[in-house]
């Protein structure tokens, strides 16, 4: 399992928080680098386009998942 710092923790929860539908902008990049880093990979970040939506939204529930499973590790 990948290892965050207790402040990279918080980030996680702030900016997760603040994502409800639709991928801001300028959280976009963050999302797409945390997601590659929790799954220890190096994908290409996708287009922001609607035929990108899976890939981002698998992106988003796999961060999701991660700050839910440190929530019940605490």
């Amino acid at each position: 399992m990948v290892e965050f710092t207790e402040e990279e923790i918080e980030e996680l929860k702030t900016n997760i928080s603040q994502i409800k539908g639709r991928i801001p902008e300028h959280l976009a990049g963050w999302v797409w680098g945390t997601y590659n880093r929790i799954n220890g990979s190096n994908e290409k970040q996708p287009c922001g386009c609607k035929s990108a939506a899976g890939l981002w939204g698998k992106a988003y529930n796999t961060i999701l998942d991660y700050v839910k499973g440190l929530n019940n590790d605490r």
